[in-house]
């Protein structure tokens, strides 16, 4: 039994308000204890009935529960909880870049499908100024990184699913503060990985051009050329660690003591 619960008044021009909200009361439920875990979540008619507001705000919110993993939605059964107390939070720090990235291209190329046709002039221009920031901020890290991460998330805002732009901003927060993301993005760039910003040029001229299947590509592409530049870092360590470790054996086993076992010189 749901129990019967509108969320503040709301304007008909404000459904990205409304699926923020929706998300935040579904969570806050999962974290009361009201589903547990393995339960099957109320139909979306009946969840929408309870909170007021419509099916497709509900499936945008239940969507955004899936991609955070608190939620499994299956095909012909319904929606279940998985893992009622996980929400995208301070948790993340500790992720592994290669989780957190590989989030983000999955999250921003769903929004760049949302934004086709919504790139208006504004938002263009936005694009092209936060671009060409990042572009002549190129000598400092910080700078570049906020400059980048302006462009990525206005672009994750052009298509008015908040829930999404949300979710892709706390990952890029993730990405600018103290974490192994931030730090092994930082090697990259400044390994000269990261300097060449051709396809995020393209990308905004196929936007410009209003062709989203190319951006859409062209933005893939961005992703995985900065996790290809990170897991170049990541395996130059994995290599340093594995050398480190046989030296240590080496040391241990292979060299013996000084003064052990050497023959004696004749006079």
């Amino acid at each position: 039994m749901v129990r019967q619960r509108g969320l503040p008044p709301h304007g008909g021009k404000e459904p990205a308000r409304l699926s923020r909200s929706v998300l935040h009361s579904l969570m806050q439920d999962l974290r009361d204890g009201r589903y547990e875990r393995g339960e099957r979540l109320p139909a979306e008619r009946v969840l929408a009935q309870a909170l007021g507001v419509s099916r497709p705000i509900i499936r945008e919110a239940l969507h955004a529960l899936d991609l955070l993993g608190v939620v499994e939605t299956r095909v012909g059964s319904g929606t279940y909880v998985v893992n009622a107390h996980r929400a995208l939070g301070s948790q993340v720090l500790d992720a592994s870049a290669f989780e957190v990235l590989g989030t983000l291209s999955t999250l921003e190329c769903s929004a760049l499908i949302h934004a086709a046709g919504l790139t208006d002039k504004t938002l263009l221009d936005a694009l092209a100024e936060s671009l060409e920031g990042a572009i002549r901020a190129d000598a400092d890290f910080e700078s570049w990184h906020h400059g980048l991460a302006e462009f990525h998330v206005t672009l994750a805002k052009a298509g008015g699913n908040e829930v999404l732009s949300l979710m892709i901003g706390q990952l890029w927060q993730v990405r600018l503060g103290t974490s192994t993301t931030h730090s092994l993005v930082q090697r990259a760039w400044l390994a000269g990985s990261l300097a060449d910003h051709e396809t995020l040029r393209r990308l905004l001229a196929a936007l410009q051009a209003g062709n989203h299947d190319v951006a859409g590509r062209e933005l893939r592409a961005e992703h995985d050329r900065v996790l290809a530049a990170v897991l170049d870092i990541h395996a130059e360590d994995e290599v340093a660690r594995a050398r480190e470790s046989v030296s240590q054996l080496r040391a241990r086993f292979v060299l013996p003591p000084a003064g052990f076992g050497r023959m004696p010189t004749s006079r």
